[in-house]
């Protein structure tokens, strides 16, 4: 009888039920907003609330919040959900204060008694996000096991997900990217799915089912979109197979007709489930969009605002109080304020106008849609703004620079106002305490990146040669610059400043060619074996090797490599600022990369699988070390400072 560890089942569930407690542990302690929920999670709630607001991008929020239009809205929407779910009783209302207005308290007072309003808890907009993250796990698996024909691989795949600190994180935070990571995961694995994975014959439902999750992904954010020529490079790939080893799958030498008749229902495919069925997913995302009734903050409909002039009334009151506050320094905060209301509410009574004039029509709807997707595009592309916490790309394999999510100080153990200090206080006797969300990787995962890529670009490419190939060149470039801007006359001092600005400006693109030359090299090797029609595993030195890679893993390691590669080095030139956190879609692929490696190394070693253990038992460790930092638990401040190993992670 086999013995129950030997059962992949029992891990699986083992793995998941850990992925759940990890992400739903103390979900909803933390009642206000964290990081970019301002955005989002705001958001959704007033999608809970079907206020029209949250869909255009001219409406100013309430203070210390803002509308989150600049990312399409699918993950919001199911946030909406979660907070319907548990955000308390009561239908939702059509109205809601609008606190933007200048009101006094006793019109404020009257408006909350006249209405409902939905407060949801912060267990209610992080239930999906966290339920994703655990459904993560399971995609990943599903995936990994589907590429590699092995359950293992994949189990070791999904342990480094659930393990890593950044996909934990991002679960439990109401934001979009674990949203758009699931639905790629699926989306890939219903691709590959298929009898070989050269094969390009793919059933018609895993066609349906891959587009749906890719519209899905790409609803929720727009970086999935890569996702798209990620999954038609493949298909393409597939046929080209077909093309030239026919014999090697006991198919009949391709003709001109059955070439065209076979392109033509891959092409027709391709553009039904890849193209059409994503764009409808994309514009049912925007449904309440074209479907939200517009009303002003006392609850008018659009006609009724009109006949009552409430703009018209607001706006005069407005300008009366604006001559009366004097542009003097101890009231100019007042004036601008009160001027920014002014501009917006002209901007409101043109746009309610326009509406009224036009009968509110889908094509009014659809031209504020097409703005919309303007507006976002143009947010992106333009984005200035600063941050303490920002990265650069090449910086998050690193994990150099982590985002600081959230902190909370629990200094004054008679303050019991706060629920969380107070507990704290209760349980530690009145120590002071900090809790913190930093945004980072396990480091025994993250530091294992570009050893890793090294390993495959060894094994996979040839052997040590390819490093030379990439290595060379890239620093040839790195001279040249250096040369070509040496001013006359140059001192020592300057030589050894500008040979630091070089490098620090050279750096990241020495890494951008290099990864793109490996992946360019590794491509050519694996294509000259099939295309060869090769058919042995162990060939001449300079191919890959039988005693750690086999061939037959070459194709899932490759698009593995080219996932990773396709939503990481794009953002090489991305204009607008970046966080560590950009780094999860892409590393959500090295997780395989590394789940391979490690089971190689555990089957091809007398004392692999010891090693193996070991660092399991260190990848789980450093997680359970970090968690506290990561989930906002309160901790002494000399027990905070032992989280930070690197000066920058502070």
């Amino acid at each position: 009888m086999k013995q129950w560890w030997l059962n992949w089942k029992f891990w699986l569930v083992g793995l998941l039920l850990v992925s759940t407690f990890t992400r739903f542990f103390k979900l909803g302690d933390i009642q206000e907003y964290v990081f970019d929920e301002v955005y989002h999670a705001f958001t959704a709630k007033m999608y809970a609330l079907d206020r029209y607001e949250a869909w255009v991008w001219w409406e100013s929020p309430p203070d210390a919040v803002a509308y989150e239009w600049t990312h399409p809205p699918l993950a919001k929407v199911i946030m909406s959900w979660g907070i319907d779910m548990f955000g308390g009783p009561g239908e939702l209302p059509t109205k809601v204060v609008d606190p933007t207005l200048v009101q006094t308290e006793t019109e404020i007072e009257s408006e909350k008694k006249s209405i409902k309003i939905l407060t949801p808890q912060s267990f209610g907009w992080r239930f999906f996000s966290a339920a994703f993250g655990v459904l993560a796990t399971f995609a990943l698996f599903l995936l990994t096991s589907s590429l590699f024909k092995n359950k293992w691989i994949g189990l070791m795949a999904g342990f480094l997900f659930t393990f890593d600190l950044l996909p934990l994180v991002q679960s439990r935070t109401a934001m979009n990217d674990i949203f758009a990571v699931t639905f790629i995961l699926f989306g890939l694995y219903f691709f590959t799915k298929r009898k070989s994975l050269l094969d390009y014959r793919l059933p018609w439902f895993n066609w349906l089912f891959a587009g749906a999750f890719v519209g899905c992904a790409i609803a929720s954010k727009w970086t999935a979109l890569f996702t798209i020529g990620i999954l038609g490079a493949y298909q393409a790939a597939t046929l080209i197979y077909r093309l030239f080893c026919y014999d090697q799958l006991h198919l009949p030498k391709p003709t001109v007709g059955r070439v065209s008749l076979l392109f033509g229902k891959q092409i027709g495919a391709g553009i039904l489930s890849l193209l059409l069925l994503p764009f409808v997913i994309y514009m049912l995302s925007y449904w309440q969009l074209f479907t939200t009734p517009i009303y002003d903050y006392k609850g008018n409909s659009l006609n009724e605002a009109l006949e009552n002039k409430t703009w018209e009334n607001e706006l005069a009151t407005l300008k009366t109080n604006q001559e009366q506050i004097k542009n003097t320094p101890e009231t100019r905060s007042e004036f601008y304020k009160n001027k920014d209301k002014i501009s917006e509410t002209e901007r409101k009574i043109s746009f309610w106008q326009w509406l009224d004039a036009r009968d509110d029509s889908f094509a009014d709807r659809y031209y504020i849609w097409w703005g919309l997707q303007k507006q976002m595009w143009w947010y992106h592309t333009n984005l200035n703004a600063t941050h303490n916490y920002t990265s650069q790309w090449w910086t998050w394999p690193l994990n150099i620079r982590p985002v600081w999510f959230y902190v909370k100080y629990c200094t004054n153990p008679d303050d019991r106002t706060d629920p969380i200090c107070a507990r704290t206080f209760d349980s530690n006797g009145g120590v002071k305490t900090i809790g913190d969300i930093y945004t980072m990787g396990n480091p025994f995962i993250f530091w294992l990146i570009f050893p890793t890529f090294f390993v495959l670009g060894y094994y996979m490419a040839g052997n040590y040669r390819v490093w030379l190939y990439s290595l060379i060149p890239a620093s040839m470039f790195v001279l040249i610059n250096y040369a070509a801007n040496a001013p006359r006359g140059e001192t020592q001092e300057s030589m050894s400043i500008r040979a630091a600005q070089v490098f620090q400006g050279v750096l990241p693109q020495f890494i951008l060619f290099t990864m793109l030359l490996l992946l360019f090299l590794i491509l050519v090797r694996v294509a000259d074996h099939y295309l060869s029609k090769k058919q042995q595993t162990e060939v001449e030195d300079g191919s890959l090797r039988k005693h750690f890679i086999d061939m037959k893993d070459a194709i899932p390691l490759l698009l593995c490599l080219i996932a990773f590669c396709s939503y990481w080095l794009p953002w090489a030139r991305s204009p607008r600022i970046m966080f560590f956190y950009h780094f999860f879609p892409p590393v959500t692929f090295f997780y395989p990369l590394l789940a391979y490696v490690l089971y190689r190394i555990a089957t091809h070693s007398k004392r692999g699988k010891y090693v193996i253990i070991v660092y399991c038992v260190l990848v789980a460790t450093s997680f359970a070390y970090f968690y506290p930092h990561v989930t906002g638990w309160q901790v002494p401040e000399n027990v905070r400072e032992q989280y930070f190993w690197l000066k920058s992670w502070k």
